[in-house]
């Protein structure tokens, strides 16, 4: 989440979330937003959001299973999402996480790819946040790249980027 977010979120203000929606069975990718609607539908915190709901990529994970980067304003924190998606989820076979741990495809050429890409964020950053612009759900390395590299296919992984005891909050302009 970039800074404008978490001071959005303490405001009270909506902010965008972004997260991942893993184990989509390879024939119900066409139904996944009419599922995800669904499953707002059914909780109050995120009915609000739903109208909201954009899926930014759908990308095959292995031969039986998508993977699908999807966004939404909410003034929902990303811990209370990823528990209200679970909640609300039951009956549907998609695991949820705002946190992106272990492997996530961004985007994978159609035809077939030469190129393997994997991006790993710095420490005490989030994964898809490193790589997204300040201002818009635009990330580079799913919506750019591939325009400039094509039959590529782009992993991003993520994992625990915390730093124990860190009291920074530098960037790289800051230090520049």
């Amino acid at each position: 989440m970039h800074s404008s977010d978490s001071a959005a979120a303490e405001k009270g203000q909506s902010k965008t979330l972004t997260f991942r929606v893993d184990d989509i069975p390879v024939d119900d990718t066409l139904a996944l937003i009419h599922n995800l609607e669904k499953i707002f539908d059914r909780d109050d915190s995120l009915r609000e959001s739903a109208a909201t709901l954009d899926c930014h990529s759908l990308v095959l994970k292995d031969k039986d299973h998508s993977c699908a980067i999807v966004s939404i304003k909410t003034l929902l924190s990303p811990g209370d999402l990823d528990t209200l998606l679970l909640k609300a989820g039951t009956g549907y076979p998609y695991d949820y996480s705002c946190v992106f741990n272990g492997i996530t495809p961004l985007y994978a050429c159609p035809s077939s790819a030469n190129v393997d890409i994997i991006a790993v964020p710095g420490l005490g950053s989030h994964p898809i946040a490193s790589w997204k612009s300040p201002t818009r759900n635009n990330v580079w390395l799913r919506d750019f790249l591939p325009k400039d590299l094509p039959n590529i296919r782009v992993l991003l992984y993520g994992y625990d980027t915390k730093l124990p005891g860190s009291l920074s909050k530098q960037s790289i302009e800051d230090l520049l």
